[in-house]
């Protein structure tokens, strides 16, 4: 993607931020997800409170980020701006791995989908859930259910 193509699309994205957050209505609204919103370029351009909490950082800190920063790389394409076999066009679901300090590595549920602005993707919207403790349940039943058949 050209350098101009960038810096317009990454300037209608903070249009629809300015225009959209907080407001009760909108997706953007402050709410108990964690969310953040990613531009084409994959760098964070907002982040909410909830997100921050999740993730240890504050938002400052994430706004100079990269998902290549947060996100194990395997859990991403080629370029390290969005995520492995996933299409920024349509709703996509599914786990992954984020490692915010170095050893601590966090299962995740991520749903991601685009942003539209004049019918044009200008960047997504990206929801994150813990599920570290459903995934450690999972195994531990798991390992329960394979030593009742040994």
């Amino acid at each position: 993607m050209e350098l101009d193509q960038i810096k317009r699309l990454n300037f209608l994205l903070e249009i629809y931020i300015d225009v959209n957050v907080d407001k009760d209505f909108s997706v953007l609204s402050k709410n108990a997800d964690s969310f953040f919103i990613l531009n084409m370029a994959g760098e964070l351009t907002y982040v909410n409170d909830v997100c921050e909490t999740l993730l240890g950082c504050t938002a400052s800190e994430l706004l100079q980020m990269r998902l290549s920063n947060i996100f194990l790389s395997s859990g991403l394409n080629e370029t390290q701006t969005f995520f492995f076999e996933k299409g920024r066009e349509k709703l996509t679901n599914f786990d992954s791995r984020i490692s915010m300090s170095p050893g601590t590595i966090m299962d995740v549920n991520v749903t991601a989908f685009p942003i539209l602005f004049n019918e044009e993707v200008v960047g997504s919207y990206v929801v994150l859930e813990d599920i570290s403790l459903i995934k450690k349940e999972r195994q531990m039943l798991s390992e329960k259910h394979n030593k009742a058949y040994f």
